[in-house]
């Protein structure tokens, strides 16, 4: 049973809507995952939900909408345009649309720049995974003649499992490519 964990959680009162419409907790900051459980243990009832509310840090604060690459969050409102979100455009397959600027791409999967740029953030911690694609994976990555058959010869499709990312597999290779176009890294990588 799938549940609207992001409303959920605000009407419980465990995150706040940021004016770029992602959740933030309190002392994490936007750098979370919401997941839901379900239990069987006894719980309180609870008596009255809590009205879903922005940051507010983000009252007074226009800087995720100033840094977003394509124009998806404005000031009048706290809902993204989610069709506009550089996010939403690069995990699902297809051309770009031809009003997002090449200089957009700033990561191989989603968009930072927002949770970047936000006062009311945290430092974002990453670890390092250890999993690196050879030359001959990012080869066949970037071949837009490329099968499903051939990257899962090469290993692609393991490695991005591993990763929980199996669904990325069909547009990683356009990313890769726009990201390298976006840092005027293309030539230089030495890339088909």
């Amino acid at each position: 049973m799938a549940a609207p964990l992001k409303a959920t959680a605000g009407h419980l009162g465990l995150i706040q809507y940021g004016r770029n419409n992602i959740s933030y907790a309190e002392d994490l900051g936007s750098y979370i995952q919401l997941c839901g459980y379900w239990v069987d243990a006894s719980l309180p009832q609870i008596r009255e939900a809590k009205t879903v509310s922005l940051l507010k840090q983000c009252e007074n604060c226009s800087i995720c909408a100033n840094v977003c690459p394509t124009d998806a969050i404005s000031e009048d409102r706290v809902l993204l345009r989610a069709e506009r979100c550089l996010t939403f455009l690069n995990e699902n397959p297809g051309d770009w649309p031809d009003w997002v600027s090449p200089q957009a791409h700033n990561c191989l999967l989603g968009c930072l720049e927002c949770q970047r740029t936000c006062p009311a953030n945290h430092e974002l911690r990453t670890v390092d995974t250890g999993l690196s694609f050879s030359a001959a994976e990012t080869r066949r990555l970037l071949s837009p003649e490329s099968t499903a058959d051939e990257r899962a010869e090469t290993g692609v499709r393991a490695k991005l499992a591993w990763l929980g990312q199996p669904y990325v597999e069909f547009v990683l290779g356009r990313n890769l490519c726009a990201l390298l176009r976006s840092n005027n890294r293309f030539q230089e990588a030495n890339l088909p």
